[in-house]
């Protein structure tokens, strides 16, 4: 029983390690290896490796080799040269494959080669690397190995806004000896920008540097390259070619393109005044595209607005076409100090007017007024008349005449009124016709006094009667006055 269980254990594990491997080689199905003939090499000689490359598929399968590394330093072949364009190997099983390397200089140091199979069916490849060693020529002093390293370079991103990002160039190193190198200067440099880092690679080491380029972010929309000058300083007593403190295929330049941007800063103040208010805006178009600026400003008598620049308008629309850098400035002014002045000026001018009206107006006053109106045979035949008198000023007054006229076509009737003033002279004349005069001794401050008298027409009047205007004569403040009243026309209605 415990040899059967022993068995079955071990038919497990063989199953398992059978499908592990069948797992592995599922997808290449072959695997390649190498072998040393001649890895060290002197002037005129060719570094010499045995490829076996093994076919686990169930059918021929074609191959072709190939090196990464022929296109620097080596001429790369194989032996028959058919081989390198294809070789195949029947199905379950192995064929060697004798390569060579051959170096254009001699003067370098022990250098990584690699070969590359790639089955020509499937498309898959592997690659295996082998150390080519020069012990004669390959050292500037005992112990020191010849630089010999590559360079390659790409980008992050192609497109660039200079305001926001920053240009990433990515720089891969790969030291292809023993030598250690402690400085190499990575120098960058294009139309927008020239910058320099450093970085070191130790024997064989293979490192991805990152290098951030921080561009003005004023820096115009325009189409630019990223160009690479890399370089180990050259060291003390170094005798060899300055080709060798380079990497050994040039970095070839990346382009990009700097992206316009749009950026508008607006800045805004207010200065208050008596009845006047400044607002104050200015506009930088910071970023690097040209830009279109619209603003609707109502303007009126009492809002103007003032500006720098030249814009065009559309009604309460103003468009101004600002470049990268140009600024813009706009004073708006709501002013209402000329209609204060205006007003001032008519207040002034009502102040001014009422003043002197007061100052010349007659300190009495004279109203004329018809009391009573009589018609007879469909004319005018009996007025009574009223003359109010009074003295407006603040100051009595003393010896007023008072002095009213007649038309020839009426006459006086006597009637002596109580309450009123009797005439203190009577004139009659025969076309100018009767004249009245009144005599006041003293006309008191805010005194009034009552004229009445009846005329009789001489004949009925059909039309209009005109009564002419009261005059009346005194002194006021040393200076002789004469006050009228309004004239009075009678309406026979």
């Amino acid at each position: 029983m415990k040899l059967k269980n022993l068995l079955a254990v071990l038919l497990l594990i063989i199953t398992f390690i059978a499908t592990a491997i069948a797992t592995v080689y599922a997808d290449s199905n072959f695997a390649i290896q190498k072998s040393i003939i001649k890895d060290s090499i002197i002037e005129g000689e060719s570094a010499n490796f045995i490829i076996t490359i093994a076919n686990y598929a169930n059918e021929p399968q074609e191959f072709e080799l190939s090196s990464p590394d022929e296109i620097n330093l080596w001429s790369f072949f194989t032996q028959p040269l058919t081989d390198k364009a294809g070789v195949i190997v029947p199905a379950g099983s192995v064929k060697n494959v004798s390569v060579f390397f051959q170096p254009f200089s001699y003067d370098i140091a022990d250098t990584e080669v690699r070969v590359k199979v790639k089955n020509k069916d499937t498309g898959i490849s592997q690659t295996v690397s082998m150390i080519v060693k020069f012990p004669s020529a390959a050292k500037t002093q005992p112990g020191e190995y010849v630089p010999n390293y590559v360079a390659s370079a790409t980008m992050t991103d192609r497109d660039i806004d200079p305001s926001a990002e920053l240009l990433n160039v990515v720089v891969t190193f790969k030291n292809k000896n023993q030598r250690n190198i402690p400085e190499i200067i990575v120098h960058l440099y294009g139309n927008t920008f020239d910058t320099t880092f450093n970085t070191s690679l130790g024997p064989f080491e293979s490192k991805t540097e990152t290098y951030a380029i921080e561009l003005d972010p004023n820096t115009p929309p325009q189409l630019d390259s990223v160009s690479f000058d890399i370089y180990i300083p050259k060291p003390e007593n170094y005798t060899l070619s300055e080709t060798f403190l380079r990497p050994t295929k040039p970095v070839q330049a990346l382009t990009f393109t700097i992206l316009g941007y749009s950026s508008i800063l607006k800045e805004e103040s207010i200065r208050e005044s008596f009845l006047k208010t400044e607002r104050i805006i200015t506009y930088k178009n910071a970023g690097t595209n040209t830009e279109q600026l619209t603003e609707e400003i109502p303007v009126s008598i009492f809002k103007k607005i003032k500006y720098d620049l030249i814009p065009s308008k559309e009604g309460d629309k103003y468009t101004w076409t600002l470049t990268p850098g140009q600024t813009l400035k706009l004073v708006i002014t709501a002013s209402y100090q000329g209609l204060f002045i205006a007003l001032m000026v008519i207040v002034a001018i009502v102040i001014v007017s009422i003043a002197i009206y007061f100052i010349k107006r007659s300190p009495i006053v004279l109203n004329k007024s018809v009391g009573q109106l009589k018609t007879k045979e469909g004319g005018i035949s009996t007025v009574k008349i009223r003359v109010d008198v009074k003295n407006r000023s603040k100051q009595n007054i003393k010896y007023v005449k008072i002095i009213d006229k007649i038309p020839r076509i009426a006459s006086l009737i006597s009637e002596i009124e109580p309450g009123t003033l009797t005439p203190s002279k009577t004139l009659k004349h025969d076309t100018k016709g009767t004249l009245l005069e009144y005599e006041i001794d003293q006309l008191d401050s805010g005194e009034e006094r009552i004229i009445t008298y009846s005329i009789k027409c001489k004949l009925s009047v059909l039309g209009d009667f005109k009564l002419p205007r009261v005059i009346a004569k005194y002194n006021y403040k040393g200076a002789a006055k004469i006050s009228r009243s309004n004239s009075l026309v009678l309406k026979n209605e």
